[in-house]
Protein backbone atom coordinates (compact mmCIF):
# COMPACT_ATOMS: atom_id res chain seq x y z
CA UNK A 1 0.00 0.00 0.00
CA UNK A 2 1.30 3.51 -1.44
CA UNK A 3 1.90 6.05 1.46
CA UNK A 4 -0.85 8.41 1.30
CA UNK A 5 0.61 11.90 -0.53
CA UNK A 6 0.25 15.49 1.04
CA UNK A 7 -3.03 18.09 0.12
CA UNK A 8 -0.88 19.44 -2.45
CA UNK A 9 -0.14 16.18 -4.11
CA UNK A 10 -3.97 15.75 -3.78
CA UNK A 11 -4.63 18.42 -5.43
CA UNK A 12 -2.19 18.02 -8.37
CA UNK A 13 0.53 20.34 -7.18
CA UNK A 14 3.87 19.68 -6.98
CA UNK A 15 4.90 17.16 -4.77
CA UNK A 16 6.59 18.45 -1.98
CA UNK A 17 10.26 17.43 -0.75
CA UNK A 18 10.79 14.94 1.63
CA UNK A 19 12.36 16.68 4.77
CA UNK A 20 15.91 16.40 5.76
CA UNK A 21 16.60 13.41 8.46
CA UNK A 22 16.95 15.23 11.66
CA UNK A 23 20.99 15.08 13.14
CA UNK A 24 21.13 12.24 15.50
CA UNK A 25 23.93 12.03 17.84
CA UNK A 26 25.81 10.04 15.44
CA UNK A 27 25.67 13.13 12.99
CA UNK A 28 26.19 15.24 15.55
CA UNK A 29 28.92 18.04 14.47
CA UNK A 30 32.17 16.30 15.79
CA UNK A 31 35.35 18.80 17.32
CA UNK A 32 37.99 19.58 14.47
CA UNK A 33 40.92 18.16 14.34
CA UNK A 34 44.80 19.61 15.58
CA UNK A 35 44.85 23.28 14.46
CA UNK A 36 48.16 24.18 13.25
CA UNK A 37 47.13 27.71 12.86
CA UNK A 38 46.06 27.96 16.05
CA UNK A 39 48.84 26.48 17.90
CA UNK A 40 51.47 28.90 15.87
CA UNK A 41 48.91 32.06 17.02
CA UNK A 42 48.74 30.63 20.58
CA UNK A 43 52.68 30.28 20.83
CA UNK A 44 53.33 33.46 19.46
CA UNK A 45 51.22 35.14 21.92
CA UNK A 46 52.67 33.39 24.71
CA UNK A 47 56.13 33.78 23.50
CA UNK A 48 55.95 38.01 22.78
CA UNK A 49 54.41 38.22 26.43
CA UNK A 50 57.24 36.15 28.07
CA UNK A 51 59.50 38.50 26.06
CA UNK A 52 57.16 41.51 27.70
CA UNK A 53 58.14 40.25 31.02
CA UNK A 54 61.39 39.01 30.27
CA UNK A 55 62.67 42.40 28.59
CA UNK A 56 60.98 44.94 31.32
CA UNK A 57 62.89 42.84 34.08
CA UNK A 58 65.99 42.90 32.57
CA UNK A 59 65.63 46.91 31.74
CA UNK A 60 65.25 47.34 35.91
CA UNK A 61 68.43 45.03 36.75
CA UNK A 62 71.87 45.88 38.00
CA UNK A 63 74.58 46.12 35.84
CA UNK A 64 76.27 42.76 35.84
CA UNK A 65 79.17 44.19 37.59
CA UNK A 66 76.91 44.50 40.41
CA UNK A 67 74.56 41.83 39.76
CA UNK A 68 77.38 38.98 39.56
CA UNK A 69 79.35 40.64 42.17
CA UNK A 70 76.22 40.63 45.04
CA UNK A 71 74.57 38.02 44.03
CA UNK A 72 71.68 39.76 42.57
CA UNK A 73 68.32 37.68 41.73
CA UNK A 74 64.82 37.86 41.47
CA UNK A 75 62.24 35.56 42.06
CA UNK A 76 65.03 32.69 42.43
CA UNK A 77 66.72 33.46 39.17
CA UNK A 78 69.73 35.66 38.47
CA UNK A 79 70.11 38.43 35.76
CA UNK A 80 71.97 35.71 33.46
CA UNK A 81 68.90 33.35 34.39
CA UNK A 82 66.80 36.18 32.80
CA UNK A 83 68.80 36.91 29.91
CA UNK A 84 68.85 33.17 28.82
CA UNK A 85 64.79 33.09 29.39
CA UNK A 86 64.64 36.59 27.09
CA UNK A 87 66.93 35.08 24.35
CA UNK A 88 65.32 31.36 23.90
CA UNK A 89 61.46 33.00 24.15
CA UNK A 90 62.69 35.46 21.60
CA UNK A 91 64.01 32.70 19.26
CA UNK A 92 60.66 31.22 19.55
CA UNK A 93 58.88 34.43 18.77
CA UNK A 94 61.10 34.55 15.84
CA UNK A 95 60.16 31.10 14.68
CA UNK A 96 56.35 31.38 15.39
CA UNK A 97 56.22 34.51 13.81
CA UNK A 98 57.65 32.91 10.41
CA UNK A 99 55.45 30.29 10.65
CA UNK A 100 52.27 32.93 11.64
CA UNK A 101 53.62 34.46 8.16
CA UNK A 102 53.03 31.49 6.53
CA UNK A 103 49.56 30.78 7.12
CA UNK A 104 48.58 34.32 6.64
CA UNK A 105 51.03 34.88 3.53
CA UNK A 106 47.86 35.34 1.23
CA UNK A 107 46.33 38.22 3.88
CA UNK A 108 49.63 39.97 4.45
CA UNK A 109 50.14 39.86 0.30
CA UNK A 110 47.13 41.48 -0.05
CA UNK A 111 47.93 44.52 1.74
CA UNK A 112 50.39 44.84 -1.18
CA UNK A 113 47.81 44.77 -3.63
CA UNK A 114 45.47 47.54 -4.94
CA UNK A 115 41.51 46.95 -3.74
CA UNK A 116 39.94 47.72 -7.07
CA UNK A 117 42.23 46.35 -9.66
CA UNK A 118 44.24 44.07 -7.35
CA UNK A 119 47.38 44.60 -9.12
CA UNK A 120 50.42 45.28 -7.02
CA UNK A 121 50.74 48.76 -5.15
CA UNK A 122 51.83 49.63 -2.16
CA UNK A 123 49.13 50.79 0.40
CA UNK A 124 48.80 53.19 2.59
CA UNK A 125 49.27 50.18 5.79
CA UNK A 126 52.83 49.23 4.46
CA UNK A 127 53.61 53.13 3.70
CA UNK A 128 52.53 54.20 7.62
CA UNK A 129 54.07 51.14 8.87
CA UNK A 130 57.60 52.11 7.23
CA UNK A 131 57.37 55.45 8.41
CA UNK A 132 56.62 54.88 11.73
CA UNK A 133 59.49 52.55 12.00
CA UNK A 134 62.13 55.13 10.46
CA UNK A 135 60.95 57.92 12.52
CA UNK A 136 61.64 55.15 15.44
CA UNK A 137 65.01 54.51 14.18
CA UNK A 138 66.03 57.86 13.46
CA UNK A 139 65.13 59.17 16.68
CA UNK A 140 66.82 56.55 18.66
CA UNK A 141 70.32 56.99 16.60
CA UNK A 142 70.20 61.14 17.07
CA UNK A 143 69.38 60.68 21.00
CA UNK A 144 66.19 63.04 20.28
CA UNK A 145 63.61 63.05 22.93
CA UNK A 146 61.21 61.31 23.88
CA UNK A 147 63.51 58.45 22.62
CA UNK A 148 66.51 59.36 24.10
CA UNK A 149 64.73 59.01 27.13
CA UNK A 150 64.16 55.48 28.00
CA UNK A 151 68.26 54.41 27.44
CA UNK A 152 68.73 57.60 29.75
CA UNK A 153 65.81 55.87 32.58
CA UNK A 154 67.35 52.82 32.53
CA UNK A 155 70.40 54.03 33.24
CA UNK A 156 69.44 56.06 36.12
CA UNK A 157 67.92 52.80 37.49
CA UNK A 158 71.24 51.01 37.26
CA UNK A 159 72.37 53.73 38.65
CA UNK A 160 70.09 53.02 41.48
CA UNK A 161 71.39 49.59 42.53
CA UNK A 162 75.12 51.04 42.57
CA UNK A 163 75.81 51.63 46.73
CA UNK A 164 79.65 52.13 46.99
CA UNK A 165 79.54 49.79 49.41
CA UNK A 166 78.68 47.04 47.54
CA UNK A 167 80.38 47.71 44.48
CA UNK A 168 83.54 45.06 43.01
CA UNK A 169 86.65 46.96 43.26
CA UNK A 170 87.05 46.21 39.41
CA UNK A 171 84.36 45.23 36.68
CA UNK A 172 83.36 41.61 37.20
CA UNK A 173 86.18 40.93 39.81
CA UNK A 174 84.53 37.79 40.23
CA UNK A 175 86.06 36.66 36.83
CA UNK A 176 89.97 37.57 38.61
CA UNK A 177 92.14 34.47 40.42
CA UNK A 178 93.03 35.39 44.06
CA UNK A 179 96.26 35.75 43.17
CA UNK A 180 95.34 38.72 41.18
CA UNK A 181 92.94 39.93 43.00
CA UNK A 182 95.88 39.86 46.06
CA UNK A 183 98.21 42.16 43.83
CA UNK A 184 95.49 44.96 43.49
CA UNK A 185 95.09 44.79 47.73
CA UNK A 186 99.07 44.93 47.74
CA UNK A 187 98.66 41.69 49.92
CA UNK A 188 100.40 38.70 49.59
CA UNK A 189 98.47 35.63 48.23
CA UNK A 190 99.63 33.77 51.32
CA UNK A 191 98.03 36.03 53.53
CA UNK A 192 94.80 36.07 51.77
CA UNK A 193 94.86 32.32 51.73
CA UNK A 194 95.24 32.62 55.62
CA UNK A 195 92.16 35.00 56.00
CA UNK A 196 90.30 31.94 53.97
CA UNK A 197 92.02 29.11 55.74
CA UNK A 198 90.70 31.02 59.18
CA UNK A 199 86.85 30.66 57.74
CA UNK A 200 87.69 27.25 56.90
CA UNK A 201 88.09 28.03 53.27
CA UNK A 202 90.40 25.65 51.48
CA UNK A 203 92.87 27.11 48.47
CA UNK A 204 94.86 24.91 46.51
CA UNK A 205 96.35 28.03 44.61
CA UNK A 206 96.77 31.60 43.83
CA UNK A 207 94.65 30.64 40.44
CA UNK A 208 91.30 29.58 42.33
CA UNK A 209 88.56 32.44 40.34
CA UNK A 210 86.50 33.86 42.87
CA UNK A 211 83.24 33.88 41.49
CA UNK A 212 83.94 29.42 40.89
CA UNK A 213 85.08 29.25 44.40
CA UNK A 214 82.08 31.82 45.92
CA UNK A 215 79.49 29.43 43.36
CA UNK A 216 81.17 26.48 44.69
CA UNK A 217 80.64 27.47 48.59
CA UNK A 218 76.96 28.98 47.85
CA UNK A 219 77.70 32.62 49.03
CA UNK A 220 78.11 35.90 47.04
CA UNK A 221 81.50 36.84 45.72
CA UNK A 222 81.86 40.56 47.08
CA UNK A 223 81.29 38.18 50.92
CA UNK A 224 84.23 35.78 49.90
CA UNK A 225 86.21 38.75 49.06
CA UNK A 226 85.55 40.22 52.12
CA UNK A 227 86.87 36.94 53.93
CA UNK A 228 90.01 36.98 51.60
CA UNK A 229 91.08 39.93 52.31
CA UNK A 230 90.12 40.10 56.21
CA UNK A 231 87.62 42.84 55.97
CA UNK A 232 85.11 41.05 57.30
CA UNK A 233 83.88 44.15 59.58
CA UNK A 234 84.05 46.81 56.97
CA UNK A 235 80.99 45.79 55.02
CA UNK A 236 80.98 45.02 51.51
CA UNK A 237 83.47 46.36 48.88
CA UNK A 238 86.17 48.15 49.19
CA UNK A 239 87.36 49.71 52.74
CA UNK A 240 90.78 51.89 51.24
CA UNK A 241 88.63 53.20 47.87
CA UNK A 242 90.99 52.41 45.41
CA UNK A 243 89.25 51.68 42.58
CA UNK A 244 86.06 51.56 44.34
CA UNK A 245 82.24 52.03 42.77
CA UNK A 246 83.26 55.23 41.05
CA UNK A 247 86.07 53.44 39.09
CA UNK A 248 86.30 53.96 34.94
CA UNK A 249 82.79 51.53 35.00
CA UNK A 250 81.38 53.61 36.87
CA UNK A 251 82.54 57.14 35.76
CA UNK A 252 81.11 56.22 32.19
CA UNK A 253 77.53 55.92 33.39
CA UNK A 254 77.20 59.10 34.87
CA UNK A 255 76.30 62.43 33.04
CA UNK A 256 78.38 64.99 32.16
CA UNK A 257 76.89 67.25 34.67
CA UNK A 258 76.99 64.35 37.58
CA UNK A 259 80.41 63.65 36.63
CA UNK A 260 81.61 67.33 36.91
CA UNK A 261 79.83 67.66 40.01
CA UNK A 262 81.21 64.46 41.76
CA UNK A 263 84.56 65.80 40.65
CA UNK A 264 83.67 69.31 41.71
CA UNK A 265 84.42 70.93 38.40
CA UNK A 266 82.93 73.69 36.17
CA UNK A 267 80.53 72.48 34.56
CA UNK A 268 80.60 75.22 31.59
CA UNK A 269 84.11 75.26 31.54
CA UNK A 270 84.25 71.58 31.04
CA UNK A 271 81.93 71.71 27.96
CA UNK A 272 84.12 74.41 27.08
CA UNK A 273 87.10 72.41 26.56
CA UNK A 274 84.99 69.66 25.06
CA UNK A 275 83.90 71.89 22.36
CA UNK A 276 88.16 73.10 21.50
CA UNK A 277 88.56 69.51 20.68
CA UNK A 278 85.47 69.24 18.66
CA UNK A 279 83.57 67.39 21.07
CA UNK A 280 79.99 67.52 21.02
CA UNK A 281 78.20 67.07 24.14
CA UNK A 282 75.49 68.25 26.26
CA UNK A 283 75.05 67.97 30.59
CA UNK A 284 72.40 65.56 30.56
CA UNK A 285 74.29 63.11 28.10
CA UNK A 286 76.43 60.31 29.76
CA UNK A 287 80.17 59.98 29.40
CA UNK A 288 80.40 57.04 27.95
CA UNK A 289 77.93 58.26 24.92
CA UNK A 290 80.03 61.32 24.37
CA UNK A 291 82.89 59.27 24.13
CA UNK A 292 82.08 56.79 22.01
CA UNK A 293 80.75 59.73 19.82
CA UNK A 294 84.13 61.24 19.68
CA UNK A 295 86.22 57.63 19.28
CA UNK A 296 87.97 57.97 22.65
CA UNK A 297 88.21 55.94 25.32
CA UNK A 298 86.20 56.94 28.17
CA UNK A 299 89.70 57.59 30.23
CA UNK A 300 90.84 60.15 27.56
CA UNK A 301 87.64 61.72 27.76
CA UNK A 302 88.22 62.36 31.13
CA UNK A 303 91.55 63.78 30.92
CA UNK A 304 90.24 66.46 28.22
CA UNK A 305 86.86 67.58 30.69
CA UNK A 306 89.39 67.23 34.17
CA UNK A 307 92.03 69.62 31.99
CA UNK A 308 95.05 68.44 33.69
CA UNK A 309 93.47 68.47 37.89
Amino acid sequence: MEPEGTQADQAGGAPSKAAPPRQGPSNAARPKGFSARGFVSVVTAGAFLALLATGAILYLVPSGRVANWTGWTLFGLTKAQWQGLHICFALLCVLASAFHVYFNWRTLTSYFTSRVTRAPALRAEWLAAAALGAIVAAGSLAELPPFAWFPAWQERIKRSWERAAESPPVPHAELLTLGALAAREGLSFETMRANLAAQGFAVESDGVILGEMAAAHGMTPSRLYDIARGAQGQGKGRADGKGGGMGGGGMGRLTLEEYCSARALDLDAALARLAAESIQASPDRSIRAIADQAGLEVRALRAIIDGGQ
